[in-house]
């Protein structure tokens, strides 16, 4: 174990307009809040605690079963970093590091807790304030934090479906892990996707139509997720922000970093679908009624 280094640069390669877009939304958070994530380490961590040359010592019990999530990982690295090392591990480079790199991991961990508690305490839980003012002012954030600024991009940008899932396997298990996605034919996500279903997964530096997720996230991410080969990736909803037109308006004169160059451009194969705003020809068709209505009353009126 020499590092923990990630590569979270998204590729712009595809040609598809929604998809190249998707990749913009993980651009626009990565560049404007750059932040690094406990999570992504989870394989380095689970390295560094089944390493026999840094545990052939009572801090490492052999019967210890494999984290699954952060907080029992948290656990095993707190219960192995309590003692010190023994003076001849001291006297080895190798193990002097890695130990060390076992505590910044604990840190690390511990850094993300107390960055969500501290931001969600000053501006509530689950709130775009507390999300953004978490990675502006700590730096750090997992899934979830990603999850829930790429919806907010896509809403301020005009996809009003768009929302966050969880992952869980056809077999009934839960990965601990978050997305956000949206249908772009206008349909509200539940819990099947179709054809037009897209996962923007920042965390994983990954955004795609959510059948070609699966495939990905096996080939990819299999060291975190644990998934078996035979088994389907599925997406349950899980929350959404629940902004008003009102609230969004507000929120694109606060965030204009956040807005598409073009916004009548951004997912426009989306957009129309989306919001009813941009259907010209219904809009004015509802105004033309309305006038319509305005005369008759007017006629009644004398």
């Amino acid at each position: 174990m020499n590092n923990l280094t990630i590569n979270n640069s998204p590729s712009f390669t595809s040609r598809n307009s929604c998809i190249r877009d998707a990749h913009w939304v993980c651009h626009k958070i990565n560049s404007e809040l750059p932040h690094c994530s406990s999570s992504r380490f989870i394989p380095a961590y689970k390295e560094l605690i089944t390493d026999k040359m840094l545990f052939t010592n009572p801090n490492f019990d052999k019967n210890t079963p494999m984290p699954n999530s952060l907080q029992t990982l948290l656990d095993v690295i707190t219960m192995l970093t309590k003692r010190p090392l023994s003076k001849a591990q001291l006297k080895s480079p190798y193990i002097r590091k890695n130990f060390d790199l076992l505590n910044y991991s604990k840190d690390l961990i511990e850094k993300m807790a107390q960055a969500r508690i501290l931001a969600e305490h000053k501006y509530g839980l689950k709130t775009v304030a507390s999300i953004t003012y978490q990675l502006d002012k700590f730096k750090i954030g997992n899934c979830y934090e990603d999850a829930k600024m790429a919806e907010l991009i896509l809403s301020l940008n005009g996809i009003r479906n768009a929302c966050t899932a969880i992952l869980h396997t056809s077999s009934k298990k839960y990965i601990d892990h978050i997305v956000c996605l949206f249908n772009k034919d206008g349909t509200p996500f539940n819990g099947k996707i179709n054809n037009s279903t897209i996962v923007i997964d920042n965390w994983a530096s990954k955004a795609d139509y959510a059948h070609n997720m699966g495939t990905y996230y096996k080939n990819m991410f299999n060291n975190y997720f644990d998934i078996s080969q035979d088994d389907k990736i599925m997406f349950e909803r899980f929350d959404n922000f629940k902004l008003s037109s009102r609230k969004i308006k507000k929120l694109k004169k606060k965030y204009p970093q956040f807005m598409f160059p073009e916004e009548n451009k951004f997912m426009h194969e989306a957009k129309n679908k989306t919001s009813p705003v941009y259907n010209k020809g219904l809009l004015n068709k509802l105004l033309n009624l309305k006038h319509k209505l305005i005369t008759v009353q007017r006629r009644e009126l004398r």
